[in-house]
């Protein structure tokens, strides 16, 4: 195992490289080291490089190749003009990344239609790969995504126990994402198993947050998103959202003040899409977004179902701020269940359906509407009773709540259980305010209990 070090301050490129006495000076010089299982290629903190980093080979189990920082002082920059910061140059496996950051050398364009091309971090290939871990990175001012992970076409798992832990995203294009061949193919979820994404801050993004697709078995807990799709673009951004995605779980997570990036569509807190499947959201807080808290959908019902998906516990505060979203929102996703979910809206129902749906179970949630005005507590413009409604609370500050249904505006409670055949439904008021601070203490016992 070798370990060289980079400081482009007091470095020389004819060093040796072997010790921060002996330091080269550019990253063009330590490009030329070819490195192996357990070697750690050491760049001096306070420093800046206007050079990528490529990465070559692979590490070990145990063995990982690591960049990181030494020194004290800021962690080391790396700002290129025009190109990913960081990528690979051929298949890679066991590579850690470590307190360093990445961005790009130009002004960032959060208006430009379809965002760049320069990525902070893009790891790119078919071949197999295994154990990269990404931590306490920096990455900002990138006109591409901020990290990336995206498989080429294969026969088999290409991603295999990726990691981004404890990093920071702002002013890119998208912020964390993982993807794979379009159209995914006869197996869609093959592409990225058993990943984590923990304890990210993702912000000021022009469209997604966190989109992570292609995958199964993965998690996303303890992460922050707001501020994104703040950009332009004809995509439809959400703050953290799984699509093909097989038992896969976002939990304990935070999203915030997400918009459109100028459409009439999306902008929310979380989101399964077209090709979850037998995914969560649990435990998380969605609050002050455009678009739905918490949206269940599949943008193609027929190839990719969402279907036998799981939200509880969740709590929603004054989302659905634009285009009469709901805080929970179902649009063409079936056999899913929704449990234990505190919502609070002001402008849009707390409950609403855009498709006719089917299977689905509503149980235990408490859905308030603090307004005067008569906005609607549930809403759909198709019939739900191929849905199962138990045990719900529903209640409106202005005065005794509405259900609005087909051909049915101004439903009462008894109403609305009658067509749809609901039990154990009441319309009482269920103490929200204090309510909602139990529910918030909950999630932040809950969320420090889970970390290590």
């Amino acid at each position: 195992m070798g370990t060289w070090y980079v400081d482009a301050t007091n470095g020389r490129d004819r060093n040796s490289g072997r010790s921060p006495a002996k330091a080269w000076k550019t990253l063009r010089r330590a490009r030329r080291q070819a490195l192996h299982a357990g070697d750690a290629l050491l760049l001096r903190r306070g420093d800046s490089w206007a050079e990528s980093l490529r990465l070559r080979g692979s590490g070990r189990p145990g063995r990982p190749i690591t960049v990181a920082a030494y020194g004290s002082g800021p962690r080391p920059r790396l700002a290129p003009r025009g190109v990913t910061v960081v990528e690979n140059e051929g298949p890679v496996s066991w590579w850690r990344l470590a307190r360093l950051e990445l961005c790009g050398a130009e002004p960032w364009a959060p208006f430009a239609r379809e965002g760049g091309r320069a990525a902070g971090i893009a790891i790119h290939q078919a071949s197999p790969s295994e154990g990269l871990s990404i931590e306490d990175c920096v990455v900002h001012d990138v006109s591409g995504p901020g990290i990336a992970f995206h498989a080429g076409a294969s026969d088999g798992t290409v991603f295999r126990g990726w990691t981004v832990t404890g990093c920071e995203v702002y002013h890119a294009a998208t912020g964390i994402t993982a993807g794979g061949p379009w159209p995914p193919g006869p197996n869609p979820w093959q592409y990225h198993e058993k990943f984590a994404v923990r304890d990210c801050r993702v912000h000021d993004i022009a469209t997604d947050g966190i989109v992570l697709s292609h995958c199964r078995d993965g998690v996303i807990e303890r992460c922050t998103a707001y501020r994104s799709g703040i950009g332009r673009t004809r995509r439809t951004p959400v703050g953290i959202w799984f699509f093909q995605a097989l038992r896969c779980v976002i939990r304990l997570s935070e999203s915030f003040d997400n918009h459109t990036a100028g459409g009439k569509a999306d902008g929310g807190g979380f989101d399964l899409d077209g090709g979850a499947v037998d995914c969560a959201m649990l435990d998380n807080y969605s609050h002050d977004n455009d678009g739905a808290g918490y949206l269940v959908c599949s943008y193609d019902p027929v190839n990719a179902p969402c279907t036998g998906c799981l939200t509880r516990g969740n709590v929603s505060v004054n989302d659905g701020r634009a285009n009469d979203y709901g805080a929970i929102l179902f649009w063409q996703a079936h056999h899913c269940r929704t449990e234990r979910n505190l919502c609070l809206t002001r402008i849009s129902p707390g409950l609403k359906f855009t498709s006719e749906t089917h299977g689905n179970v509503f149980a235990d949630n408490t859905f308030v509407v603090d307004a005067r005005s008569d906005v609607a507590v549930l809403k759909s413009s198709f019939p739900v009773d191929a849905n199962t409604f138990r045990g719900n609370r529903w209640w409106r500050t202005g005065g005794r709540p509405r259900f609005e249904l087909p051909g049915h505006r101004r439903l009462d409670l008894g109403g609305y259980a009658k067509l749809t055949d609901a039990k154990g439904e009441r319309a009482t008021n269920p103490g929200w305010e204090d309510r909602l601070g139990r529910e918030l203490r909950r999630l932040e016992v809950a969320r420090r209990a889970s970390v290590g």
